[in-house]
């Protein structure tokens, strides 16, 4: 059934209101969509922890020793994800293989 024939049978009034409430529900999908994808640019020891993949426990050791960049807050650490993206392309430790076993 086309759009005119819909409208024939349900009445223009009904149908306009139908267009809006489809209109605005494909708008609020979108906007849901767009909430989600978006990533916070600050995280927590627990988020670091989980983006870096390493333990919460290792994260605060790496804070004691000063080797990894954050920021101090009333509630504990926050992480800035593009200064992790920094360090981590800095501190970079490349795969060397294991190590050459000699046969006696």
């Amino acid at each position: 059934m086309n759009k005119e024939a819909l409208e024939d049978v349900i009445g223009s009034e009904i149908f306009k209101e139908m267009n809006v409430t489809m209109q605005n529900n494909q708008n609020m999908d979108l906007t849901l969509a767009n909430k989600s994808s978006v990533q916070p640019r600050y995280m927590s020891v627990k988020s670091a922890a989980t983006y870096l993949g390493v333990s919460s426990r290792t994260i605060y050791r790496w804070i004691d020793k000063g080797l990894i960049p954050y920021c101090t807050i009333p509630s504990g650490y926050r992480f800035d994800k593009q200064e992790i993206d920094r360090w981590m392309k800095t501190h970079h430790v490349q795969e060397t293989g294991l190590p050459e076993i000699k046969e006696f």
